[in-house]
């Protein structure tokens, strides 16, 4: 059976810039991906739902990581996707894609 999510407004895009501006500097640019380029791998996944691009991705690491960009989404008000690295199918290593290895034995 195919899920679908409810059709959601987009955020303005002045609440988009300033989460971008609150998550750089709260997490550090490095953790932080907003260029078009960058996006387009997390735009889909293997899923049979329809994807769209997103206005960033969160490269999280630790707990932390994850409650400052959910504060900084409480304070922008925009909307948080979580996706985990094993939510994609493929199962090779493509670390220039941000993806890491999830073969198991």
């Amino acid at each position: 059976m195919l899920l679908t999510s409810p059709e959601l407004p987009r955020p303005s895009r002045a609440a988009v810039e300033k989460a971008l501006s609150l998550l750089e500097r709260k997490l550090g640019p490095s953790k932080v991906l907003s260029e078009r380029d960058s996006l387009e791998a997390y735009a889909n996944d293997d899923s049979e739902g329809h994807g769209c691009m997103p206005d960033a991705v969160v490269l999280a690491r630790t707990p932390e990581d994850i409650l400052a960009a959910l504060a900084v989404a409480r304070e922008a008000q925009v909307p948080i996707t979580h996706r985990r690295l094993d939510t994609y199918r493929r199962r090779d290593c493509d670390h220039d894609a941000g993806y890491e290895s999830n073969q198991r034995s």
